[in-house]
C-alpha cells in the first residue's frame, strides 16, 4: 500500500494541491463527456427521430461503431469480428 503524502515544504504542498486539482478537473470533464455520450447513444436507440442535426447523428453513429468494434468485438451490422482481424 502506498504511503500517505507528506509535504516537506509549503511549496511542495501547494504543487501537490495543484496536481490533485488538475486530476480532479480532468475526471469531472471525463464524466461529463461520458454522460453526454450516454444520452446521445440513448437518442440514437430511440424508435422515433431524436436528433435535429444530421452532423450530430453521424458523429454519434461513429461513436457507436467505435464502441461496438473495440469493446464488443462486433461490426456495425452486428456480425462478429473474426480473430484474424478482417471483418
Amino acid at each position: 500500500m502506498k504511503k500517505p503524502y507528506k509535504a516537506k515544504s509549503i511549496k511542495s504542498a501547494q504543487r501537490r494541491v495543484r496536481e490533485l486539482q488538475r486530476l480532479f478537473d480532468e475526471a469531472v470533464t471525463a464524466l461529463g463527456q461520458y454522460a453526454k455520450d450516454r444520452r446521445n447513444l440513448a437518442k440514437l436507440a430511440a424508435e422515433g427521430p431524436a436528433f435535429f442535426n444530421p452532423i450530430e447523428v453521424a458523429a454519434i453513429k461513429r461513436l457507436r461503431d467505435e464502441i461496438l468494434r473495440s469493446e464488443c468485438k462486433l461490426n456495425p451490422d452486428g456480425t462478429i469480428i473474426n480473430e484474424a482481424g478482417a471483418g
